[in-house]
Parts: C-alpha cells; sequence; structure tokens
C-alpha cells in the first residue's frame, strides 16, 4: 500500500512541476521568463520567496516573477484556471 501511494505521489509531483513549466512564457523585451505567480494572501510562510525576489535571484537565473495577491483560494485557482496566473500558492482546500 506504501508503495502505490508513493506513486500515485511522484506521478502528482511530476505532472505539477511539468504544468508549471509549460504555463511559463517569453518575455520578449528582455528574453527573460516570466512567470506569473498568484498567493492566496501575504503570509509569513512566503518569506524566503518575498527575500528571493527583493534579493534578485530570480533575476540572476533569468526569471520574472511577477507576483499577484488573489485574495482568496477560490480567486487563486480561478486565476490558474483562466491562465491569469502559471502558479497559486494555495491550501488543498481549492483543488479540493
Amino acid at each position: 500500500m506504501k508503495k502505490i501511494i508513493s506513486f500515485i505521489i511522484c506521478i502528482m509531483l511530476i505532472f505539477t512541476v511539468s504544468v508549471a513549466a509549460v504555463g511559463c512564457k517569453k518575455d520578449n523585451t528582455d528574453g527573460k521568463t516570466v512567470i506569473r505567480l498568484n498567493e492566496v494572501t501575504h503570509s509569513i510562510f512566503y518569506a524566503p520567496l518575498y527575500v528571493a525576489i527583493e534579493k534578485g535571484f530570480f533575476e540572476e537565473e533569468g526569471l520574472t516573477i511577477e507576483l499577484t495577491n488573489g485574495g482568496g483560494a477560490d480567486k487563486s485557482m480561478t486565476a490558474i484556471l483562466s491562465g491569469g496566473a502559471d502558479i497559486g500558492f494555495m491550501g488543498p482546500e481549492a483543488a479540493i
């Protein structure tokens, strides 16, 4: 049973990473990859992300992060499904 659950989790992770990578687009002006990130709310849990953006770590790797606040898990999920965001930070309730 543990092997089946581990296999399912691995498949879900592979799918999530591939969907995130496919959803990114190239910006024509400077050639950097633009990632539209929608967070459910500003939270201390996302502090490493905020620091990485402010310190320019993503820029060094050729990425531009467009960070938006969804104002709720339902709105963040809607942004992903409608193509307004590439990645959404939210709890499991939106997926369920």
